[in-house]
């Protein structure tokens, strides 16, 4: 294997999966739809990991696909 380990368990990951199929507001964000910076501050809150948002977004793609209808880019 190379390159630094994961910083998210699967399971970890497996938690924002499902997550991401429920409201943000089900966590206690202001917000209907799940954003790439919203995802972010998840991610830490529940794990304590802060991720550059480049690399959530590609997370996020790599979970859910780069499709998925809930997530929205809201800035």
């Amino acid at each position: 294997m190379k390159g630094r380990p994961p910083k998210l368990q699967i399971h970890e990951q497996v938690l924002i999966q499902q997550a991401l199929q429920n409201s943000p507001k089900d966590y206690g964000y202001q917000y209907s739809y799940w954003c790439d910076k919203v995802l972010r501050a998840f991610i830490n809150r529940q794990f304590g990991v802060l991720y550059h948002l480049g690399h959530v977004r590609r997370l996020r793609k790599n979970l859910v696909g780069s499709g998925w209808r809930y997530i929205q880019t809201i800035y």
